[in-house]
């Protein structure tokens, strides 16, 4: 696990900081990653309201910046009042500046930096990129009173001894709550139109990709994209393939492709450039479903491959009555 002089915070707009612990799909990065995350996560600070992680990266948002009368509500109500001056509504020059020359500068003269601690000029951002052990005092210009300050001396204090440490109660992937998800799949044809092409990069007929494909636990490192969309790897290298020269307008739910070391599952009907292999019946992504994605990061697949008869069965089997197909 890398040690704790390896990771930086960095702001992520005015209501969130980054820990980054690299910059690689690695293992044992994501291995870091996810301890880290769940520390963080057990002993949420009470400025917290969302922690998320995903290849090398672990980010914390908090109120503060976002929340009551900090910049993100205060941006609102100068970006209102600044439309209501352009539409000559009842707005005073003491509330916008229309002198000021334009919306951006308004929107710079106003912006208050005492929640959050983050300047609204995004030029000086990268002065609040800090190690693991710098001082935030002194020199520094991070105001140790400022929810940013306060949030990365928390997560400094949590992930101290993380690299020394045994795991805490809770932590690692076995306690995380981690499954392992079996993926039906029905590989080519019209469910994988771009096997062929894929075999023929690879030099190796469609049944042995596909036999690579399934061959292998793949881990999530990452849900986004589209919702529910995971980030599976790391793939064979003899599958690394680059995306397609054009991606296509709408890939069908579903769909599993192929794009460097990773492979996917598109959720939800969308444009896309992966090199599509195969399809799954299982639905990724339902809103009145809790929790609506049905893969997390830390989470393992395998997928299994089954004939167009099995997947159109298993597709079936998912259609309400007197709804639409839509996945398991």
């Amino acid at each position: 696990m890398p040690s704790v002089s390896q990771f930086e915070l960095y702001p992520l707009g005015d209501a969130a900081v980054t820990v980054r612990f690299g910059s690689a799909v690695d293992p044992a990065v994501f291995e870091a990653v996810q301890e880290a995350a769940g520390r963080l996560e057990r002993a949420r600070h009470p400025l917290a309201t969302e922690i998320t992680c995903a290849y090398a990266t672990v980010t914390v948002y908090y109120e503060g910046g976002a929340g009551e009368g900090g910049p993100v509500q205060r941006a609102a109500e100068v970006g209102d009042s600044f439309s209501k001056a352009k539409a000559g509504g009842a707005t005073g020059a003491s509330e916008v500046r229309m002198d000021a020359g334009s919306e951006a500068e308004v929107r710079r003269a106003d912006m208050p930096e005492e929640k959050s601690g983050i300047p609204s000029d995004g030029a000086s951002w990268q002065g609040f990129r800090i190690s693991a052990e710098a001082p935030i005092s002194g020199e520094s210009p991070i105001s140790p009173d400022s929810a940013y300050g306060r949030i990365c001396s928390w997560i400094r204090e949590r992930l101290h001894d993380m690299s020394e440490a045994e795991p805490a109660d809770g932590a690692g992937e076995s306690a995380s709550g981690a499954s392992l998800f079996e993926i039906p799949v029905c590989y080519g044809g019209a469910y994988g139109p771009d096997l062929v092409e894929v075999a023929r990069r690879c030099g190796l007929t469609e049944d042995a990709v596909v036999e690579l494909h399934s061959r292998d636990v793949y881990k999530v490192y990452m849900v986004g994209f589209a919702p529910g969309f995971p980030y599976l790897g790391v793939v064979p290298p003899q599958l690394e393939m680059p995306r397609r020269a054009e991606p296509r307008l709408s890939v069908a739910a579903g769909s599993v492709g192929l794009a460097g070391r990773q492979t996917g599952i598109y959720p939800l009907e969308s444009p896309g450039g992966w090199q599509i292999i195969g399809r799954t019946p299982v639905r990724l992504f339902h809103p009145l479903r809790q929790p609506p994605a049905l893969l997390r990061p830390g989470d393992r697949v395998r997928f299994v491959p089954v004939p167009e008869a099995k997947f159109e069965e298993l597709r079936r089997l998912a259609v309400p009555k007197g709804g639409k197909g839509g996945g398991l």
